[in-house]
């Protein structure tokens, strides 16, 4: 008898879990992401991730940029300091109306004081050709929402990932985007699905679910609103990449992957975990909304 009761307690876990996720709906999907993540196809030792470093056109998330940072003193010339990796989040449009893509905030950092900073952003990597816009809404310091969007109209809804059924590389559909209601929901209730993110430096990475906070000291005086914290890894240059969980959405009559977006990276933790800022954040706090399917 107690055989027969934990059979069929196993057998209701497992449809629960089945339904509460919907990668885990389908058979061997989120082994297939598991194992063809970065760490597999791509060594991580090289912290360069090959198919995010390529040429894209339309702009879509997860692909590599470079920023090029200059400062001047008038009436002294410009100076070039540096430049810098960071990863596309997703097309959106600003306040506006204006077409573009987000970014974490920081990769756009410039000091105070009598300095005149501005940026240039290229894809894959530097050259005039690769142009593709300069920041027009940087978020401030203090209590913020670390984001940088980017005036560009050839943009597409589209996160650049790895397909759950076949294991390969390729662009999927941003569905929609999970609201930070839902979010606070998963808190409290203690659900912790896997949710992943692909970054230029790590790719395609995936872990649970781990929390949301309205307010997380990220360090430097600096306090990330609307923060989510999570399992998937992230390293230099991943800074912006979109955090995401995989969505079956039935389109044209057919079923087919989707990403449902979460928010973008903005931090790294002590062992490699993420810390991000909520889409639905960015968009309360900025009016910069995501473009979706729906």
């Amino acid at each position: 008898m107690r055989q027969i009761i934990s059979l069929l307690f196993m057998i209701t876990l497992l449809t629960l879990i089945s339904v509460m996720s919907p990668i885990q709906s389908h058979e061997g999907g989120l082994e297939k992401i598991m194992n063809a993540a970065v760490f597999e196809i791509y060594p991580i030792q090289s912290y360069d991730w090959g198919p995010a470093n390529q040429r894209y056109r339309p702009l879509i998330g997860g692909i590599n940029i470079d920023i090029y940072e200059a400062s001047y003193v008038p009436p002294e010339p410009p100076i070039e300091t540096y430049y810098t990796h960071c990863t596309i989040g997703y097309a959106a449009s600003d306040p506006n109306g204006h077409l573009g893509y987000t970014t974490a905030g920081h990769c756009f950092d410039g000091t105070t004081g009598e300095a005149y900073w501005w940026w240039e952003v290229y894809q894959p990597d530097y050259g005039w050709s690769n142009y593709v816009g300069s920041p027009t809404l940087v978020a401030g310091d203090g209590d913020y929402v670390d984001t940088g969007f980017v005036n560009w109209n050839s943009v597409s809804y589209e996160v650049l990932t790895i397909n759950p059924d076949t294991g390969e590389v390729e662009p999927l559909m941003v569905y929609s985007y999970i609201s930070w209601s839902t979010l606070l929901y998963w808190n409290i209730t203690g659900y912790h699905p896997i949710i992943c993110k692909t970054g230029r430096s790590t790719g395609v990475t995936c872990g649970a679910f781990e929390m949301v906070r309205t307010s997380y000291p990220v360090g430097g005086g600096r306090t990330l609103k609307y923060a989510v914290v999570g399992g998937f890894y992230v390293w230099f240059g991943d800074s912006g990449a979109p955090i995401y969980r995989y969505y079956k959405a039935r389109i044209g009559g057919i079923n087919v992957w989707t990403v449902k977006l979460i928010g973008i990276v903005s931090y790294r933790r002590l062992g490699g975990g993420g810390i991000g800022v909520s889409v639905d954040g960015i968009r309360m706090e900025l009016g910069i909304v995501p473009l979706t399917y729906i």
